[in-house]
């Protein structure tokens, strides 16, 4: 009875722990499902205004909430992130409250689609709902007069703008009372062939009790050529709030206009230019020092810094050119070191000297174009001296000549057996004493003993072999049939992007690793934004001006920390090039954006 028991357990847990083992492997069971709701604000309903909506996302703090997955009725849907609302300290289940914003409707009763997003992996989605616009009868009694919005449009930089110089691009609303913006076109934030450098800035302020509200975006010059910004515009509804604090549009809609505006980027003269010039603009100076002793052997390293200071966009500076030392050092193959610091920018170049005859390091010219005065000025370091001792040898000890191995004596021939003489000497027969040698045996190597085995014939050598056929037969089938199955089913290629490469490269803790990976990254960002017109590019390739020229100085300073002392740790330089990857994502206009006197 005992046995048979013992049996049915063991039955229960052989057909029982794989299905356990299989929800544990998925965690279904041990994690609490999502959920997500969506609801229409119904105090701000108002016939043709912009309509807020809002989604609620219940879901376990591990699972994440992928915001880029939010979809309204099979369409991407834009949202913004609020908060995230923790129910219970003792708990893990939080709330992630979404807004979101669709275009306004006429007066009347409507559906709200089925809304979902993926969290953790999953894709949940809400239940259709209801809401209710109604008709705003104050805009027929009441007006917007006495609420004014005007908009001004300009551009703040030097007369002349050339390649990697920036300029700041500003809107500024002019308005009275309380305004909520329902359209905008603002070309300028979007800066079409130039480099965004930062944030928007916005500065809320007064000027002759006027509420002034401004907007700017610092910009970089790419490349020569003319650029036209098209008119801006604004319009939206003056409101008031009503005793339950529910806005009251008023009518008619206020729009306020700015002209269009033409921006001229001018190529550097050709004349004039230098052959050491690299693209620095501003006004620079230029200093070298060692940080190494300046007594040297041949071919030993130094480590010589170039300090490049002065005004002017330290981005567009280069690696200045070398060419009046590479006669007497030789050059390291690694990239120079380059640090950037309170508008010093410094590279730390390893050179190596060839001959004692050196007695300096030479000048090294800098070139650069000062756009006051429009022309290039070449500055030029001072020599340092330094001395060059040969390089001591060591001289290697006399081997004594060695002593050659005792000859192995050959085996003495057997002397043939003498004949008898006969004797001459009257004291009878001479005695001869025989003496012969046995040679050596001769081995002969190699020779192996031959064995019963070796008097038949192998297994493949017999009719047993025809066994094989029926089984190479079938394999031939099945490849066949492999064949036309991935012919029909053929493999999806799964496309890489930049995103996706630069996710790669944070999960990573391998510092070659993530050089690899976040070059990949990068540079496959430039080109899917048109900055590069290859994807195969090299880093050493990229232009030394502009965004491209600090994607090339985080490259080059991550290689440089593969081969020598890195300053930064893994974590900083993760830091550093997702906060370069996330400037590269050109900033979208912001919409539907409100401004009222409780702003300032």
């Amino acid at each position: 009875m005992v046995a048979k028991s013992i049996r049915v357990t063991l039955l229960f847990l052989f057909f029982a722990f794989p299905s356990l083992f299989a929800v544990w492997g998925t965690g279904e069971s041990l994690m609490p499902a999502a959920e997500v709701t969506a609801s229409i604000d119904p105090y701000q309903t108002v016939a043709d205004q912009p309509i807020p909506g809002t989604v609620t996302v219940t879901h376990d703090n591990s699972q994440t909430v992928d915001e880029g997955s939010f979809q309204m009725g099979g369409k991407p849907l834009k949202v913004n992130h609020v908060k995230t609302v923790n129910i219970n300290p003792s708990q893990t289940v939080v709330l992630s409250i979404y807004s979101f914003q669709l275009p306004g409707q006429s007066a009347g009763l409507y559906i709200l689609p089925t809304i979902s997003v993926k969290v953790g992996g999953k894709t949940y989605q809400t239940i259709p709902s209801s809401y209710e616009i109604s008709q705003a009868q104050q805009m027929s009694q009441e007006s917007s007069s006495g609420v004014t919005l005007s908009l001004k449009a300009l551009i703040d930089g030097p007369p002349t703008v050339y390649p990697g110089q920036r300029i700041w691009f500003i809107y500024r609303f002019y308005f009275s009372g309380s305004i909520d913006l329902t359209d905008e076109k603002l070309p300028l934030l979007e800066a079409q062939g130039f480099q965004l450098v930062g944030d928007k800035r916005i500065r809320n302020y007064q000027e002759d009790n006027i509420e002034v509200q401004e907007i700017s975006q610092q910009v970089q010059a790419i490349k020569p050529g003319k650029y036209s910004f098209p008119a801006s515009s604004a319009e939206g509804y003056a409101y008031r709030d009503d005793i339950i604090k529910k806005r009251v549009y008023l009518a008619p809609k206020l729009k306020a206009e700015a002209p269009a505006l033409d921006v001229t980027v001018t190529s550097f003269p050709a004349a004039g230019k230098p052959s050491a010039f690299r693209g620095a603009v501003g006004q620079f100076t230029i200093q070298t020092s060692l940080l190494t002793p300046a007594e040297v052997g041949v071919d030993e390293k130094m480590l010589l810094a170039i300090d490049i200071n002065g005004l002017g966009e330290i981005s567009t500076i280069g690696i200045p050119d070398l060419s009046s030392i590479k006669n007497s050092f030789r050059m390291s193959s690694l990239p120079p070191e380059v640090k950037t610091q309170d508008g010093q920018k410094r590279f730390v170049v390893e050179i190596y000297p060839l001959a004692t005859s050196i007695k300096e390091i030479p000048p090294i010219p800098f070139a650069f174009f000062n756009p006051l005065i429009g022309d290039y000025v070449t500055e030029n370091s001072a020599a340092i001296p330094i001395q060059v001792k040969a390089t001591q040898v060591p001289k290697k000890e006399e081997a004594a000549p060695a002593t050659p191995p005792p000859a192995t004596p050959l085996p003495t021939p057997p002397s043939p057996r003498p004949q008898e003489v006969p004797s001459i000497a009257p004291s009878g027969p001479l005695e001869v004493e025989e003496k012969i040698q046995k040679p050596a045996a001769i081995e002969i190597a190699g020779n192996l003993e031959l064995t019963d085995a070796d008097l038949h014939n192998l297994w493949f050598g017999t009719w047993s072999t025809l066994y094989i056929v029926p089984f190479a037969f079938i394999f031939i089938l099945a490849q066949k049939g492999y064949k036309r199955y991935r012919e029909k089913f053929p493999t999806k290629e799964v496309v890489k992007t930049s995103q996706s490469m630069l996710d790669a490269a944070m999960r990573t803790k391998d510092p070659s690793v993530f050089s690899k990976r976040i070059s990949q990254a990068l540079l496959l960002r430039l080109f899917e934004l048109g900055y590069t017109t290859s994807e195969e590019i090299t880093f050493e390739e990229l232009p030394e001006a502009g965004v491209t020229g600090e994607v090339r100085e985080l490259l080059s300073e991550i290689e440089a920390g593969r081969f020598g002392k890195q300053t930064l740790s893994l974590q900083q330089l993760k830091a550093k090039a997702k906060e370069l990857f996330d400037r590269l994502i050109p900033s979208e206009t912001t919409s539907n954006k409100g401004i009222s006197n409780d702003q300032s």
